[in-house]
């Protein structure tokens, strides 16, 4: 017998009723002895929407919304945060069909105070665990966070093509907090000359020259074909000066990214 009988047959008021309790629609094919494809198909006849549309359709009636306000009463200082990593080492993961997404930071083990810092912050609102893994046969510190749909508006602010984008409108949302954990995550200090660079894609070089040059700092290329900004000697330490205090907040393993020596809180100031 073919297809078409096996459509006829189908209680569709039943499949109905098992999927709303929760069964995909492979489970249902499977209790109503029939297949995921009869089952997809007589729902589509119907105009019966899946959970994975509805939550699509939620969230395209939802996208006006300001995505910082992503999880109601997030605290200002954990927005941040969140934000400057996004910026920096932090990504957020959509799985293939799925909308969920997840939060995810790698740090190598020396940095996993800082990772556990953040995570301080982050584990009220998205959860997940920190682990340790392999990654090119190399032990590091990995964050994955819950599967999240709030999520999905910082996935599509930052992922809008399916490859993250820094963009003025998303610079702009951030504070010297949030910079100073994209400068501790993107950052390096230059001991001999006493600068401070960024590394980054050389497509967002020109976007973050001008957001920084509002702020009254003047980044070039370090050099041809480079991919870090830096500053002068003299402007670094005006921009350590906006960073420091939170960057004495985080663990002093990364303290070294504003030219601190042994953790002294002098070695700029020479």
């Amino acid at each position: 017998m073919g297809n078409q009988y096996f459509r006829l047959k189908l209680d569709i008021e039943k499949a109905k009723e098992l999927y709303n309790l929760g069964l995909t629609q492979k489970e249902v094919g499977k209790k109503l002895e029939t297949t995921q494809r009869i089952i997809q198909s007589r729902f589509r006849e119907i105009n019966f929407k899946s959970r994975i549309y509805l939550k699509k359709e939620i969230i395209q009636q939802n996208s006006h919304t300001d995505y910082i306000h992503f999880i109601k009463d997030i605290d200002e200082k954990t927005k941040q945060i969140l934000l400057g990593s996004l910026f920096g080492d932090g990504s957020i993961r959509m799985r293939l069909g799925g909308i969920s997404p997840q939060y995810v930071e790698c740090h190598q083990l020396r940095q996993s105070d800082y990772l556990n810092w953040k995570i301080t912050y982050f584990k009220k609102y998205l959860g997940g665990k920190l682990s340790i893994v392999n990654k090119h046969s190399t032990p590091v510190a990995n964050y994955v966070s819950n599967a999240l749909i709030n999520l999905f508006y910082f996935y599509k602010l930052f992922y809008p093509y399916g490859k993250k984008e820094l963009t003025k409108e998303l610079l702009q949302k951030l504070d010297w907090q949030g910079i100073a954990v994209w400068y501790v995550d993107d950052g390096t200090f230059d001991y001999s000359g006493k600068r401070i660079a960024f590394t980054m894609d050389k497509k967002f070089h020109n976007i973050c020259i001008e957001y920084f040059k509002e702020l009254g700092f003047f980044f070039k290329l370090s050099y041809p074909n480079s991919l870090a900004i830096r500053l002068s000697t003299k402007q670094t330490k005006k921009f350590i000066k906006n960073i420091e205090s939170y960057i004495f907040e985080m663990p002093k393993c990364v303290h070294y990214k504003i030219g601190l020596n042994k953790y002294e809180k002098n070695a700029i100031n020479n």
